[in-house]
């Protein structure tokens, strides 16, 4: 049985989605561990008038919470003008800044995630097993459904795709990951040919992510992570049931494009985990990959996305062959 040494801190930025929030938290609240465990929430300025009425609800909820919650401690940080996302002073990068050299591990949630009563117990016996295993770089609490071997009997494997919805992360070992946070550097990374041939061959799908990033001029912490796993031969840690249900694909997300109904509702109705403990198994599986069958739903096949390859495939032509960028958008 793994034990917990310590709690890891989670960090919640928020802005005016008032009833995302309010579950997020709640859930949080609920889960073993929940006393143990130190929370900061980032609530951001609003930057226009219509997230107004969503951050008023927030701060006043926030208010009556400090007050009186379940948790160790909640410290509650009201930003005095929009620090927005994406960006190295993002409300979310102030959050990791302030608990960085106190804490050796953290979770990091957005606000339209709903948890298990053992997401607290799993994440922090994950965050201790695997603090010396330098495969691993992150352990995600969702899970996609997905079809597992019928032989495989653990409640954990290892994977080189993530999902962002809860994920927790060890201080030390940011430090070889931060050099992706540049966007000269991935840029770097589709012109140099032994990198670029290697994501073809790894997983094509990081040249997109990347020029994505580029052509936005802002950094997605996920695409991030995933150019890294491939390139660095790094791992996740997801478990078999997922420990998190994510309500952001309604389109208020802030990377997050509306869904249709049966996409928003796959998702926000998904089962999760029921036992309020978590404890890792051990079978012969235990310490190798596994590929998986993700079920989830297929991208439509349409002119329009047929479009969008043709228009990355000439962007990442001209970044090579001659360091040019369009403002063309494919995404």
């Amino acid at each position: 049985m793994t034990e917990i040494h310590k709690y890891a801190p989670v960090l919640i930025p928020t802005l005016n989605r008032y009833d995302h929030f309010k579950r997020c938290l709640e859930s949080l609240e609920s889960c073993t561990g929940a006393d143990k465990t130190d929370v900061y929430v980032g609530l951001d300025y609003p930057p226009s008038e219509k997230y107004v009425d969503g951050w008023k609800k927030i701060d006043a909820y926030l208010a009556e919470k400090e007050k009186n919650h379940g948790f160790k401690n909640l410290f509650v940080r009201r930003r005095d003008h929009n620090c927005g996302v994406g960006n190295p002073n993002s409300n979310g990068n102030l959050l990791l800044n302030e608990i960085l050299h106190e804490y050796d591990t953290y979770i990091f949630t957005e606000d339209d995630n709903e948890f298990s009563l053992n997401f607290l117990d799993y994440m922090n016996k994950s965050l201790w097993r695997f603090k010396d295993d330098d495969r691993i770089i992150k352990v995600c609490g969702y899970n996609f459904v997905m079809q597992f071997p019928e032989m495989y009997r653990n409640n954990f494997y290892f994977s080189k795709s993530e999902c962002a919805w809860g994920m927790g992360s060890w201080v030390h070992k940011n430090e070889t990951l931060n050099r992706y946070r540049n966007l000269e550097y991935l840029k770097n990374l589709i012109r140099d040919d032994n990198t670029y041939h290697n994501m073809l061959k790894r997983d094509p799908r990081c040249v997109g992510l990347i020029m994505g990033m580029l052509k936005a001029k802002q950094l997605h912490g996920d695409a991030i992570l995933e150019v890294y796993a491939v390139l660095e031969d790094k791992y996740f840690i997801l478990p078999t049931i997922s420990k998190t249900r994510n309500y952001g694909n309604d389109g208020t997300g802030w990377h997050s494009p509306k869904m249709n109904e049966k996409q928003h509702i796959f998702y926000s109705k998904q089962e999760i985990d029921q036992a309020k403990t978590f404890d890792f198994t051990d079978d012969i599986f235990t310490y190798e990959p596994v590929y998986l069958i993700r079920q989830n739903f297929k991208p439509r096949k349409s002119i329009k996305s047929l479009y969008k390859k043709l228009v990355m495939k000439l962007d990442v032509f001209l970044l090579r062959r001659f360091d040019i960028l369009l403002e063309t958008k494919y995404l």
